[in-house]
């Protein structure tokens, strides 16, 4: 809670950088065109790594005192106070990859990714428990109980750390498209296995006289289409209707992808002569659809997903040195604040624990614990008000 400034300055920073780089750029999607959004992304993941290191190294130094403290007299058993600050030094080993994690977790959402956080702390949380099973049972005072548990977490949280470091700087590998291709192969009947004539051959047979004779090349003769489609005629209200519901679906965007294909060309007719002379039938389509599925387009990526990619190395990101200070100052205005709320909070999380530990039997101290945590799962409401 104390270095709970970096959450939420980092939430509003990169929510404001990105609305300026969208103002900026139209296309705000890769790092190339948010210059602001990776500055401060990089800067704050830098300054969580140097606060964390801090933070922990001050809490391992202070541990016993802030302890008895805490007892507020010397009924503290000797064992219970070794155990702990053994959980307690632990624990500060983590405190960096802990402030990175939910400093990169604040950049998400200020980015709308929800779903990236939900992935790596998710997978966390599994790493947690296996370790507790593994560990907590152990009889090493250094590997097992209260240590064994804090190992769990730290573990949990370099693991985290990881996993978002690779998220975010490893590029989106982008799947071979073939929805072109699929998607011809849908409008035109190809590869068809039910014996079925595809749209082309109907097409053909529909339009071919009586005496034709299989070529290389088929002439169609698509005036009256055309004339149906750009005329007002009654006669071809309907086709209007099916070219322009046509033009408006995701189809005509799988078929012409962005790679610039050429027109296809399906036994000497063109991709425009079969869409403006084919007269759609409702019910095949739909027939056709169960036989052949409908292309959409792939689900795109989380958003923070590769955004850092190519932007830096973990040897650079290293580099504490190279810490963009005007970005950094931009953090300032939230440590006033947003500590003052945190210590307040602080204050009565100790004042009810000093009374509980210092009065209280076992029995009781058990069941401060139970309300306490009923108290904790309910503070995220104020916690996510007060990001905003």
């Amino acid at each position: 809670l104390v270095v709970a400034f970096m959450y939420t300055a980092t939430t509003n920073l990169i929510a404001a950088a990105q609305q300026h780089d969208a103002s900026s750029s139209p296309d705000s999607s890769s790092t190339s065109n948010s210059p602001r959004t990776t500055k401060t992304l990089i800067t704050a993941l830098r300054l969580a790594l140097v606060v964390g290191s801090i933070f922990g190294a001050f809490l391992t130094l202070s541990a016993k005192t802030l302890i008895q403290a805490l007892i507020g007299n010397d009924s503290i058993d000797p064992t219970v106070l070794a155990a702990a600050l053994r959980y307690v030094r632990i624990r500060c080993l983590g405190m960096p990859a802990a402030l990175v994690i939910g400093t990169a977790q604040s950049a998400c959402l200020g980015m709308q990714d929800v779903k990236s956080p939900l992935y790596v702390l998710l997978t966390a949380a599994i790493i947690n428990f296996c370790g507790d099973v593994l560990l907590v049972r152990n009889g090493n005072p250094w590997l097992g109980g209260a240590a064994g548990a804090a190992w769990a977490t730290v573990f949990s949280q370099y693991g985290a750390l990881v996993m978002f470091w690779r998220w975010m700087t490893d590029e989106v590998k982008q799947k071979p498209k073939d929805h072109a291709k699929r998607s011809r192969k849908f409008f035109y009947g190809r590869g068809r296995d039910d014996g079925m004539p595809s749209r082309t051959q109907q097409l053909t047979t529909r339009l071919q006289p009586r005496n034709y004779q299989p070529s290389n090349s088929v002439v169609v003769d698509v005036t009256q289409g055309i004339m149906e489609l750009m005329g007002t005629s009654k006669a071809g209200k309907t086709r209007r209707k099916k070219f322009l519901k046509f033009l408006g679906s995701s189809k005509l965007a799988s078929v012409y992808s962005t790679n610039n294909d050429p027109i296809l060309t399906v036994d000497g007719v063109s991709d425009d002569s079969i869409t403006t002379a084919l007269d759609f039938d409702s019910n095949q389509i739909s027939n056709d659809n169960k036989q052949n599925k409908a292309i959409r387009p792939s689900p795109t990526h989380p958003k923070t997903r590769g955004f850092l990619a190519g932007q830096t190395t973990l040897r650079n990101f290293l580099h504490l040195s190279k810490i963009d200070v005007p970005t950094a100052k931009e953090f300032l205005p939230f440590v006033i604040p947003v500590t003052t709320t945190s210590i307040g909070r602080i204050s009565g999380y100790i004042a009810m624990s000093h009374v509980a530990s210092s009065t209280l039997g076992t029995f009781d101290m058990a069941a401060h614990q139970i309300i306490f945590s009923i108290f904790c799962c309910l503070t995220p409401i104020p916690d996510a008000l007060s990001q905003v």
